[in-house]
């Protein structure tokens, strides 16, 4: 278990070109398919803890907002963390918030799959997904927190869930979770067959918010991802070795 710290995580890329690094590790895959999005899904939604020295100061993030939209042969996500210890004084040149985007695509994946060599390193590496790590300010993690507070206000009304064949919806699954103080929510369900008065409003800007955010390209001097287990129970074993794109 040991061998793993401080490997570099290919997957999570920092704006800089540089990747963050880790902690653990296990299994094999030996066919594609279904075990290879199983794990693509894990490394994007899985994080425990995101920690990042900027300066003199060590910032550790926890999962605040997660949004994981699957369209059966392609995946994205779209997922905020919030700072678990806001410094003392509200610094304004200090980093609030760590976003991360992914994607994953089954054709794409499973053809890289088939052609490794190494079908373990290969899944250690960044050819099987691309998730991008950034750093934003405060009025980054305020449109963030508009929007939660917004949701918990939708909730707080009651959602409305009625049934509704829509075949022409793109998403077979929509998936969100929020870990807050003030909100804790996990919802799951089916465009496909089901319509969610209101919530649909709020996804559809929470997507906007993504596409335009400008965010702040804040470099990290140091940055570690720390994962749940059910993530190092997926990945094969004895892969992992120092990558010279270490922080």
């Amino acid at each position: 278990m040991n061998r793993s710290r401080n490997c570099g995580l290919e997957w999570e890329r920092l704006r800089d070109g540089s990747f963050a690094r880790l902690h653990a590790n296990h299994s094999e895959i030996r066919r594609p398919g279904f075990a290879l999005k199983k794990v693509a899904i894990a490394k994007m939604t899985e994080v425990s803890v995101v920690s990042a020295v900027f300066g003199q100061e060590l910032l550790v993030f926890e999962p605040w907002v997660s949004v994981l939209l699957d369209a059966g042969d392609t995946v994205v996500f779209f997922g905020a963390y919030a700072l678990a210890f806001p410094p003392e004084n509200d610094t304004t040149d200090l980093p609030h918030i760590c976003v991360r985007t992914g994607s994953w695509n089954k054709n794409e994946d499973c053809t890289r799959f088939e052609c490794a060599e190494d079908k373990n390193a290969y899944i250690w590496s960044a050819a099987q997904i691309q998730i991008d790590l950034a750093f934003g300010l405060k009025q980054t993690f305020l449109s963030i927190k508009e929007m939660v507070s917004s949701l918990s206000d939708l909730v707080d009304q009651g959602l409305k869930r009625r049934c509704l064949a829509r075949n022409d919806m793109h998403w077979r699954k929509v998936s969100v979770e929020v870990t807050s103080d003030f909100f804790s929510w996990k919802y799951a369900y089916s465009p496909l067959t089901s319509v969610v008065d209101g919530f649909e409003a709020w996804l559809g800007k929470w997507l906007d918010i993504f596409k335009n955010l400008a965010i702040d390209n804040i470099r990290a001097e140091d940055c570690e991802v720390s994962y749940r287990p059910c993530l190092m129970d997926r990945m094969p074993r004895g892969q992992v070795q120092r990558h010279d794109a270490c922080l």
